[in-house]
């Protein structure tokens, strides 16, 4: 998989795995590096997943584990790690289903896949020790990457402000003061109509949260909606332009190259949340052979949504901690033309 010193900075691992006679099949898991004396994850700096010590192999226990939920999908990366009376357990974020960490077996019935993981020594160095993980299924699997899961993400948004307002934002404020949608699909048209790229981003996760907890039970398909989704989703506080007259970037071969590189891409996950919010609200309500839309679909397009806000929200970070900010340039609607 990868030398035991690459794995040493962080807890936890993302690891990618494409297979060789099927290139279009690709399979994640994860990676826990827990200490074995207390079984939790070691301390560290800023990120909580980070550490910057360089512990021995005596002191750890690794574990791997299929990296989505077998529940509905949630992403184990960001499981909470409990020490039980049956052992240690990963408990997903969005339900709290349990698994064992060696068996994979929950209390709920279910079974999430796990895998063997070891250190096979080449010598007496850290960079002589490698990880070996059992390949899923006929082994036939190349390592694609192997990255480390950021934690800044995995705390739910509160819920209690579902209403949420913000003094940056255009819009008007009997709107922003109007109580929280009641189905997906009403949520999906406010998002749509939200020009605001950071209330977009908060609404969104706030959705996408209520909605798998169970709070936003109604997808809202017999329900008329208010007012129908925009051709346009609109924009805040940025200057659009036709994609012909945005500036060149360059290659990134400065900070102000790279500076309009994040920003272009920031562009383009701030519209790519709304052609999933757009799939959800111009969709919802249609059947195929007379029978309505799975929940499967659903949760699948706000699983989207919500990516590709975690995306926006890293690409804002870095353009801030470079000194500049989203809107500094100028952006084009090209993916939302072109869907």
């Amino acid at each position: 998989l990868s030398p035991l010193s690459d794995l040493l900075s962080y807890t936890r691992f993302l690891c990618t795995m494409r297979s060789k006679s099927r290139t279009y099949d690709y399979h994640s898991i994860v990676i826990f590096r827990l200490s074995s004396t207390t079984g939790n994850e070691p301390d560290g700096g800023s990120d909580s997943t980070r550490n910057s010590g360089s512990p021995s192999t005596d002191a750890m226990q690794l574990y791997a584990m299929e990296s989505t939920c077998p529940h509905l999908g949630a992403d184990m990366g960001h499981a909470d790690i409990e020490d039980t009376d049956v052992g240690l357990v990963a408990v997903c974020p969005w339900h709290r289903y349990d698994f064992d960490l060696k068996t994979g077996h929950s209390e709920t019935g279910l079974r999430a896949c796990t895998f063997e993981i070891q250190i096979r020594s080449g010598g007496d160095g850290l960079d002589d020790q490698y990880i070996w993980v059992e390949a899923p299924g006929d082994g036939d699997w190349e390592v694609v990457e192997v990255r480390p899961v950021s934690e800044d993400f995995a705390d739910p948004p509160d819920l209690s402000r579902l209403s949420l307002n913000d003094a940056g934002s255009t819009q008007p404020q009997e709107e922003l003061d109007q109580p929280p949608p009641s189905t997906l699909l009403e949520w999906a048209v406010l998002i749509l109509n939200t020009p605001q790229p950071q209330l977009k981003v908060d609404r969104t996760r706030q959705a996408v949260t209520a909605f798998r907890t169970g709070k936003l039970k109604s997808v809202g398909r017999n329900k008329p909606l208010a007012r129908p989704p925009p051709d346009m989703p609109p924009r805040d506080q940025l200057n659009v332009v036709q994609p012909g007259k945005v500036a060149k970037r360059g290659k990134a071969g400065s900070v102000k190259s790279r500076i309009a590189i994040l920003h272009a891409l920031a562009n383009i996950e701030q519209w790519a949340i709304d052609l999933a919010w757009d799939m959800i609200a111009r969709f919802g309500k249609e059947k195929v052979d007379g029978e309505p839309l799975p929940h499967q679909f659903f949760l699948d397009w706000t699983k989207v949504a919500e990516d590709e806000s975690k995306h926006f929200s890293l690409l804002r970070k870095r353009l801030e901690e470079l000194g500049s900010y989203y809107g500094s340039h100028t952006v084009h609607a090209g993916l939302w033309e072109s869907a």
